[in-house]
């Protein structure tokens, strides 16, 4: 079995041909790419207008992330001065995402230098250019690519099965996706809930399928979803705790 390349250790290698104890003290002294080489640190060698050297003075390692080298990282780290991020290629510098390039197409970009339709249609082995021939989810928020002969795309029809909701009934819902209780009003991880006295977790015989369709109510932020069932959704528990703050402020 192979062991650390330090000599007199035993160990078994983690990493750069180190246990897990001298690779976080050569990592620490700054000296873990320098001692240490690999196949990748050879590919940012030769690349350096993609991976330049450290950006503080007086350093000849190259730069981890941040335009660091991990010494260099890990103390500004800790003193809380890290630079900001970098932008990446589909970032601009207001901080707002670049448009898709192809023609016609001002969506931002998604994944791959695409939008998320021209990615969509992209990955299933056509030519993002002839998009004209797909369609877009109707659903409100999703312009996720879908088949022509599709009513909504397979995210949506999925959420569509999981709740037995409708075409028209997931599009109504995707219209206003704010939590409904009216002392929140959160878009924020909202959830959608039903009653859990009519379908039970165990009512169906997949663990996906959630509700009947009937029983669904609407919209709840994640913490007032799970405080209604932490309150087993007992409408007297509900007001007694009304109660109990008006009676204690």
């Amino acid at each position: 079995m192979n062991t650390c390349a330090y000599e007199d250790c035993s160990n078994k290698p983690k990493g750069r041909g180190l246990c897990h104890k001298h690779f976080v003290q050569e990592r620490e002294a700054g000296t873990l790419r320098k001692n240490w080489p690999t196949e990748l640190e050879k590919f940012r060698a030769n690349n350096p207008d993609r991976y330049p050297g450290c950006s503080e003075s007086g350093c000849d390692l190259l730069s981890s992330r941040r335009g660091l080298c991990d010494k260099h990282y890990y103390a500004r780290k800790e003193e809380g001065t890290l630079p900001a991020p970098l932008h990446i290629k589909w970032i601009n510098t207001d901080g707002s995402r670049k448009t898709c390039p192809i023609s016609g197409c001002d969506r931002p970009i998604y994944m791959g230098g695409l939008c998320r339709p021209h990615y969509s249609y992209k990955m299933s082995g056509r030519d993002p250019e002839d998009y004209e021939d797909l369609k877009v989810c109707p659903s409100p928020g999703c312009g996720r690519a879908m088949r022509p002969t599709s009513q909504i795309c397979k995210r949506c029809n999925q959420f569509r099965w999981r709740y037995s909701l409708t075409v028209e009934q997931v599009i109504s819902l995707n219209e206003n996706r704010v939590c409904l209780n009216p002392g929140c009003g959160s878009s924020e991880r909202v959830h959608l809930d039903h009653d859990h006295s009519c379908c039970p977790p165990n009512k169906f015989e997949t663990s996906h399928k959630k509700s009947c369709g009937k029983c669904v109510r609407g919209w709840l932020c994640s913490p007032c979803n799970k405080a209604l069932g932490m309150l087993q959704e007992n409408p007297r528990r509900i007001e007694g705790l009304l109660e109990y703050l008006e009676s204690h402020s």
